[in-house]
């Protein structure tokens, strides 16, 4: 009998041989080796082929299958049921006589813990029996299981940037901070916040919008990171911005207590000699910038005047663009803050800069109602691919950024008129902080509300156009050198409408000087409305001018054409005028400036004479522009 052992302990179970035979059965032992089976005659030309299959105890097969493939595509198929007993026998017929048959056996334990395999090779031989030997390998079943796995996505959170109002004060004072970050997916938790200051103070290390504290002078690196909530380690992220903390200059101050005394008794509330204290040299550096000449007086530092600075000096000025920074200054010239200008788009915030060599931007003013100092600039990238002056609106919109009093610069605006692209942003100013009259080199002077996009021009008379500025209710621009209009009235009041005429004011000069910024100003009753005017003119010089029979009369020029004064601004008091004047700002890559100040207390027409006193000196790399008074609340 053939014979059929499986085990199933190890993993590979048997080596068994199973003999076919043709016409009978033969008993055959589990082995590796073959074994004759004993012949017997059939006649005809086909064959049987008998199995028999004996299991070990302890092994149960359900079925054993089988292939029997041979000559001209010969092939056979079946199974074995062996369920019911650990031994069966089966016959195999009719096999055609031919020789190069094989016979496959697989079969499976009902434990389902093996499985076996074999095959063999045989021949059919007329009236005799040919034994097949199947070596049959039974390996155990592999052991697996199964994981269920749960993935989980998570979008990490991105510090986008940290503004700083101011980047710059005295040591003491406090900075505002606001985190900005944002999470796609809103998880897993809320957004946290950490941050981390090198020297100095924080009120909140984990508030989004904590207030810094200024400890030690010089630069601070803060640092905020940002978490949603995954521990991960790659998913925590941090942005950094640097700040500056300065000393005052000194401690006795230029602030004097008698003043100077005019022709007619009109004593000045500046004042200009000192009452005590050491003044100081060095004065105050700001990051990258201005070095104050005076000291500080006795009662502290007072804002009196923001001054539009080009550059931080860390790189040479050029006309692919710099950043702009607002220095506030007291009135003896103690730095007070710096706001810096976005370089970087933030929402709804454009850029804010300026070309580094254009001499005739940056010429701030004042609302009429004095509460915000009004800025031009471009939204540009630093550095641009070509020169600011010349690019177009449609990529480089022109911004105009409107400074309050808290000292918030809002840069939501941005002008993108054709006309006037191609050229130079210099100007704007506003009555109330929403209704703006912008001016540049070229497209004339133009109106347009706070937050729009476009403008209207008001008058084609003169399109090239310098500082505008609002004094008596009245709208006035001066305009460039050559032009028929040096200084003139836009139309009646502060017009909205297109169709405007620009008058010069009467009696001034329409063929010499070259002005920029101007001061109106009422120092009289015997002359209704404004009747004295001062005027930064390159060419000449700083002028005042006094309304006489209707006419604008020169009463004498403080400094000289090579002095450059291109900003000026002032306040009244007491019939005195304290000017604020900005010269000698450079053109070139090394920049320049001067903010200087000087006391008129002569009086309505009266002799103009002075020495300036600088405040304010541009550090190298550097370029001073215009000048206004610091906004009110």
């Amino acid at each position: 009998m053939n014979v059929l052992k499986i085990k199933t302990s190890r993993t590979i179970v048997a080596f068994c041989s199973v003999t076919a035979l043709v016409g009978g059965f033969n008993a055959i032992g589990c082995s590796s080796s073959d074994t004759d089976a004993s012949h017997a005659s059939l006649g005809g030309n086909d064959g049987t082929l008998g199995l028999a299959l004996q299991l070990d105890p302890g092994t149960t097969l359900d079925t054993v299958s089988y292939t029997i493939t041979g000559p001209n595509a010969f092939m056979k198929t079946g199974t074995i049921d062996v369920s019911g007993s650990t031994s069966i026998t089966a016959t195999i017929s009719p096999i055609p006589v031919a020789t190069g048959y094989s016979i496959g056996l697989t079969a499976t334990s009902a434990e389902g813990n093996a499985s076996c395999s074999g095959s063999a090779t045989f021949d059919i031989t007329a009236g005799h029996t040919t034994p097949a030997n199947v070596r049959l390998i039974c390996r155990e079943t592999a052991h697996t299981g199964s994981v269920l796995v749960n993935g989980v996505l998570n979008v990490c959170a991105i510090p986008d940037g940290i503004d700083a109002t101011p980047s710059e004060v005295l040591v003491g004072s406090t900075i505002e901070l606001t985190g900005h970050a944002h999470d796609l997916d809103s998880g897993p938790s809320p957004l946290t916040y950490q941050w981390i200051a090198s020297s100095g103070t924080l009120s909140d290390p984990a508030s989004p919008n904590p207030v810094f504290t200024c400890t030690t002078a010089g630069l601070v690196t803060l640092t905020m990171s940002v978490s949603d909530g995954d521990p991960s380690p790659t998913c925590n992220d941090s942005v950094t911005a640097t700040v500056s903390c300065s000393t005052a200059g000194g401690s006795g101050g230029a602030t004097g207590s008698g003043g100077t005394t005019s022709t007619g008794g009109t004593t000045s509330t500046g004042g200009t000699t000192s009452t005590g204290g050491t003044t100081s040299t060095g004065g105050t550096t700001s990051t990258g910038g201005t070095t104050s000449t005076g000291g500080t007086g006795g009662g502290g530092p007072t804002a009196a005047v923001v001054l539009y600075r080009v550059g931080d000096g860390s790189s040479s000025l050029v006309n692919t663009g710099n950043p702009v920074f607002l220095d506030e200054f007291s009135s003896t010239g103690t730095l007070v803050r710096t706001i810096s200008a976005p370089t970087s788009t933030n929402g709804s915030s454009h850029r804010l800069v300026a070309s580094g060599t254009a001499t005739s931007e940056g010429l701030i003013s004042n609302s009429a109602d004095g509460k915000y100092v009004l800025m031009t600039g471009y939204d540009s990238s630093i550095p641009a691919g070509s020169s600011l002056t010349g690019s177009a609106t449609s990529s480089v919109p022109r911004t105009i950024g409107r400074l309050d009093a808290s000292g918030t610069l809002d840069t939501t605006t941005a002008l993108t008129d054709s006309a006037i692209g191609g050229n130079n942003p210099r100007t704007v100013t506003s009555t109330n902080g929403t209704d703006l009259w912008f001016g540049g080199a070229s497209g004339g002077i133009r109106y347009f509300t706070f937050g729009a996009s476009s403008s209207t021009q008001l008058s084609t008379t003169v399109t090239n156009i310098r500082q505008a500025n609002v004094f008596g209710a009245q709208l006035f621009v001066s305009d460039s050198s050559g032009s028929a209009i040096r200084l003139g009235a836009v139309g009646s009041g502060t017009p909205t409408t297109s169709g405007q005429t620009i008058v010069n004011i009467p009696g001034f000069a329409t063929s010499t000087g070259s002005p920029y910024g101007f001061f109106f100003a009422d120092l009289t009753t015997s002359v209704a409305g404004l009747d004295t005017l001062y005027v930064a003119d390159d060419g000449i010089g700083l002028t005042k001018y006094s309304l006489v029979g209707g006419s604008w009369v020169s009463n004498g020029t403080v400094g000289v054409a090579a002095d450059g004064y291109r900003g000026v601004t002032a306040s009244v008091s007491s019939g005195a005028v304290q000017l604020y004047a900005v010269r000698k700002g450079g053109s070139g890559a090394s920049g320049g400036g001067e903010l200087v100040s000087l006391i008129d207390a002569s009086g309505y027409d009266g002799a103009f004479a002075g020495a300036p006193t600088v405040l304010a000196t541009a550090a190298n790399n550097v370029a001073f522009r215009g000048v206004a008074l610091a906004p009110t609340p």
